[in-house]
């Protein structure tokens, strides 16, 4: 997105009040109507690889609820986190104080330290196409095994106003110029898909 300053706007207009209303311990604070639905994108992104990741990167990590899957079936990994809004980020570090936190835009991740899985979840909902393509090319720079991400798929039957509905193989596409290595899931919720990447072949 060209217009950096305005996009973080837009995000805090979002977020900031959801924030506010629910506190840091809620999934409701990042715009999550379903915990369940929540926990199980988690659970599709980290099955991107057959064992456990040595260091996770979260892109767009919000109030840290990945840590607290994490945490609740004890997976053991060196984790940052990563997201544009200072607020959010505060909340994170208040909330665990152990792991670590920054401020940065989603596109800046490949200007952070290589981990073994780098991922985001939900963080396409509000962005433009291009904005997006140069984001996961940016994960994919700094992952040393596997990126995973997700997004609100436009083969979803039912659809909100202001979200942004990708096409699961034009996505695809764009993934394959990064990497011959790759893998959709369209099969575990009826408005999200899942893509890998990986550095090399996985089977």
């Amino acid at each position: 997105m060209s217009d950096s300053r305005s996009y973080v706007e837009r995000l805090r207009g979002l977020y900031a009040p959801m924030l506010a209303e629910h506190g840091v311990a809620s999934s409701r604070s990042v715009g999550w109507g379903s915990r369940r639905n929540q926990r199980l994108r988690f659970e599709v992104l980290l099955q991107a690889l057959s064992r456990p990741a040595r260091s996770i990167l979260d892109v767009g990590c919000g109030v840290g609820e990945l840590v607290a899957f994490l945490d609740e079936r004890h997976i053991a990994t060196e984790y940052r986190g990563i997201d544009p809004l200072p607020e959010m980020v505060a909340a994170a570090r208040e909330r665990f104080p152990g792991r670590r936190f920054d401020v940065a835009l989603p596109e800046e991740a490949a200007s952070t330290p290589p981990a073994d899985l780098v991922l985001a979840s939900g963080i396409f909902t509000f962005c433009d196409d291009a904005t997006m393509r140069a984001t996961v090319e940016a994960m994919f720079a700094r992952c040393s095994t596997a990126t995973a991400f997700n997004s609100l798929s436009a083969w979803a039957t039912q659809k909100d106003d202001g979200e942004q509905y990708c096409d699961p193989l034009d996505m695809l596409a764009f993934c394959r110029t990064l990497t011959p290595f790759v893998s959709l899931r369209h099969d575990y919720l009826p408005h999200d898909f899942t893509i890998y990447l990986y550095r090399e072949e996985t089977a």
